[in-house]
């Protein structure tokens, strides 16, 4: 017998309105895919960005429905269903960093009033964003989105990062966490008092853009080293993680009983199963790594072979932000803050030497399938070395290239461009392949046991069986170079061609 607790997700969305903010984004795309596919009648907003060059509809139809996810989708549930599914999107023209969105006082009044429930995607996942930026977007824009739910108590569903645990270590619970380095006040709701610390980032980039007040790229410049300064005197790796953080405690601090629920993935990479395997948009972090190697640019990084890099497939955070969702517009709605960690390796963990092994194995023995990726087989292999040993051989390497460079300056052009490639890739991104930490997923798992068993096969949220040499080699690797390189849109242009 199922537990009185149990929930449905049709049934919990059935009739309701939901406003969801980031649905061009990558993961964003994946959750509106699996909304539309609901067998319940529901209502969904998209507030997007216009640009100077689209309005939001035409974005809508640009950067979402014409990419490979949708058309799977229309395949799937047949013309006339996808049609109706589509029938209940509306798009609105909005920004989450202006008051109100930058909408008009009765638009806002009226989405205030429809909206049962807010699921927030969007950010800025740039890690070298100016810190204004940063704040901006993935801190400040809670307030906006609180303005609109508080009236009514509409709930908010808020992806995060598991990064938002910053330099801690051990092992990583679903809780709300101090950073390392910083001896903050902690209220008996559990969430830290940050107005301080943001008052103290205010005024910095006060006095930045006094300095630098007709000069806006040098202003911007000088933010995003602020931006790394701040966030490693803070306990952080760069300014996305830091500005994550403070927005889960502005959420919680500000939410005056809004129910609230946070989603924290690991690294998002491509899809292990729904729509389809292989499904990616864009470089994400262990991406860039991978490329740079496969352009032959990269031939060692520093890392510790059996450490492990915690990599979860967009479908199993799109799966988690749907159970989570649903929870806060059951019957069963959690009246604290849930926060629900969606990762790998606290039950299947992937190591260095894995993802090594599996990327090398495809530039040796199939790098010509995958002609995006690959201009021809790596010269050298990757070499994982011990971060200490790293940084010493990069030094002398450095003096060796620099002396190369009086009896030939060209060939030394080309090393020093590696070089820099490498120095750059171990700045933005070393800290998440030499992990001291392993977050844990408990809550999320009680999650996925409280749905229907229907629900628990539809929605699966942990890859424990997932075979990590095969995910990276046989679809990780093709869909890095199909969607998010181009590489299908090459081999359909030429199929054309040839026909």
């Amino acid at each position: 017998m199922e537990s009185s607790t149990t929930f449905n997700v049709d049934h919990a969305f059935d009739g309701k309105q939901l406003l969801l903010l980031g649905s061009t984004g990558f993961l964003g795309k994946v959750v509106l895919y699996n909304l539309l596919s609901l067998r319940s009648s529901v209502d969904i907003v998209l507030m997007i960005r216009h640009s100077n060059r689209q309005t939001a509809t035409q974005r809508f139809h640009a950067d979402i429905l014409q990419t490979p996810l949708f058309s799977h989708l229309k395949d799937q549930l047949g013309a006339a269903a996808f049609n109706l599914a589509l029938s209940r999107v509306k798009v609105i023209a909005g920004d989450i960093t202006l008051p109100k969105f930058g909408l008009d006082h009765l638009q806002f009044t009226e989405l205030a009033n429809d909206t049962d429930l807010v699921i927030n995607s969007a950010a800025s996942v740039n890690f070298q964003e100016p810190l204004h930026h940063a704040l901006k977007i993935n801190t400040y824009s809670i307030d906006n989105i609180l303005s609109l739910c508080r009236p009514r108590s509409v709930p908010v569903l808020h992806v995060s990062t598991c990064y938002v645990n910053g330099y801690r270590k051990g092992r990583i619970k679903e809780t709300l966490d101090k950073p390392r380095h910083m001896d903050i006040p902690q209220t008996r709701y559990g969430h830290y008092l940050i107005d301080g610390m943001l008052s103290k980032m205010e005024e910095i980039i006060s006095s930045v853009r006094q300095a630098r007040e007709d000069n806006d790229k040098a202003f911007c410049q000088k933010m995003t080293e602020v931006g790394e300064q701040v966030a490693h005197q803070c306990g952080f790796n760069d300014s996305y993680t830091l500005t994550k953080w403070l927005a889960e405690q502005r959420l919680v601090n500000r939410r005056f009983g809004c129910p609230v629920s946070i989603v924290r993935p690991s690294i998002i990479e491509s899809s292990c199963a729904q729509p389809f395997p292989g499904w990616l948009e864009g470089v994400k972090v262990a991406d860039a790594v991978i490329y740079a190697y496969a352009k032959s640019k990269l031939h060692s990084f520093p890392a510790r072979k059996n450490r492990t890099i915690d990599i979860i497939p967009v479908d199993l955070v799109a799966n988690s932000c749907m159970l989570a969702a649903a929870e806060l517009i059951s019957d069963s709605a959690p009246s604290e803050v849930n926060i629900y960690q969606c990762c790998s390796g606290s039950r299947n963990p992937l190591s260095i030497q894995t993802l090594k092994d599996a990327v090398v194995d495809v530039a040796q023995h199939r790098h010509h399938a995958y002609t995006k990726l690959f201009s021809a087989a790596p010269k050298n292999g990757l070499r994982i070395i011990p971060p200490f040993l790293f940084h010493t051989v990069m030094s002398a390497y450095r003096s060796y290239v620099g002396l190369a460079k009086l009896f030939n300056p060209e060939r030394s052009s080309k090393k020093l461009n590696r070089l820099k490639t490498a120095e750059k890739l171990v700045k933005l991104f070393a800290f998440y392949a030499a992990p001291d930490y392993r977050f844990d997923n408990s809550k999320l798992r009680e999650l996925h046991q409280r749905v229907s068993i229907s629900d628990q096969n539809r929605y699966p949220v942990s890859p424990d069986e997932l075979d990590w040499h095969q995910y990276i080699s046989q679809v990780h690797v093709p869909g890095l170079n199909d969607y998010a390189l181009g590489g299908a849109q090459s081999n359909k242009a030429s199929v054309n061609q040839a026909a």
